[in-house]
């Protein structure tokens, strides 16, 4: 770090803070395998989408905890015995289950194959039944098995469990999600296939009968001419004060306010052989209800 502190942590994917200039760099969380982006709920809450290793394992929506590990680490991609390790054998990619080691904090479900963008939705520019909503794009490669599914939690103990998931947008192979300051929806769509298609697109979404909602102020946490206590709705997408008064954000910070920036990092892990065939646990992809207990 900038402060000469060393940050090791060679053998996993983890989740960093520091000032936007890079001064006070810390470890926040660890145990991701390949997470692409973050989000903060209204409440202050961390979450990201993290994906599998090509062993017969399943994509994850994690709760991000301060001082929290989900379980992953490299070495599991190349186990001598094959088929990843304690990470199978020991279901630590399952949301909680009885057995479960409880030196991890698991996921809050399993999700649908390839998550890259996340998004939580800021309360304008669609309609009052996204509230609550964390909007995350698929990359499968193909634009048949890829689109954007909108998740809602609901409190679980210390955590949360998964309370809603359904498909947003079908037939498109997005990379990445937001919600600009306008209050629109925007998408950036690969156009099809794993190579460089050199015809990417950006897509924007709104509820035509919401389309001339007051937008959100880059300036304030509020839609304009809008004032009173946070919650669903209030504050720009990237713009939320967590905790502590630290406020993340990638764009214009509030007046006053300490800036912080947040970023993942993930060792490169190549894939191997798939086992999409081999039975998933009982909380399968298509009906993300799997339980996520207490911390």
């Amino acid at each position: 770090t900038q402060e000469g502190r060393l940050l090791d942590v060679p053998d996993m994917g983890a989740v960093f803070r520091s000032h936007p200039d890079g001064s006070n760099m810390e470890l926040v969380a660890w145990g991701l395998r390949n997470p692409q982006s973050l989000l903060f709920t209204e409440n202050g809450d961390l979450i990201t989408g993290d994906n599998d290793c090509d062993h017969g394992d399943e994509e994850r929506l994690v709760h991000v905890v301060e001082g929290g590990d989900s379980g992953w680490r490299i070495g599991y991609q190349f186990a001598p015995l094959g088929r990843a390790g304690p990470w199978n054998t020991e279901q630590l990619w399952w949301p909680r289950h009885e057995g479960q080691s409880a030196a991890i904090i698991p996921p809050i479900c399993n999700i649908e194959d390839g998550p890259s963008g996340i998004a939580y939705y800021p309360g304008t520019g669609l309609n009052p039944t996204y509230a609550g909503s964390i909007f995350v794009t698929h990359f499968k490669g193909t634009i048949a098995k890829s689109g954007i599914y909108t998740y809602k939690v609901k409190p679980k103990g210390a955590t949360y469990d998964i309370a809603d998931a359904k498909p947003f947008m079908t037939a498109a192979l997005p990379t990445d999600v937001k919600f600009g300051p306008d209050g629109r929806l925007y998408t950036s769509d690969w156009a099809d296939g794993w190579p460089k298609s050199k015809r990417g697109r950006i897509y924007t979404v709104s509820d035509p009968k919401h389309v001339n909602d007051p937008p959100i102020d880059p300036g304030s946490r509020y839609p304009r001419g809008a004032s009173g206590p946070r919650g669903h709705g209030a504050g720009l997408a990237s713009l939320v004060v967590s905790p502590g008064g630290i406020l993340a954000t990638v764009g214009v910070a509030a007046p006053g306010a300490v800036a912080a920036a947040w970023c993942v990092f993930h060792p490169f892990a190549a894939s191997t052989q798939s086992h999409r065939n081999d039975p998933g646990p009982p909380f399968g992809r298509r009906r993300p209800a799997g339980v996520a207990g207490p911390l």
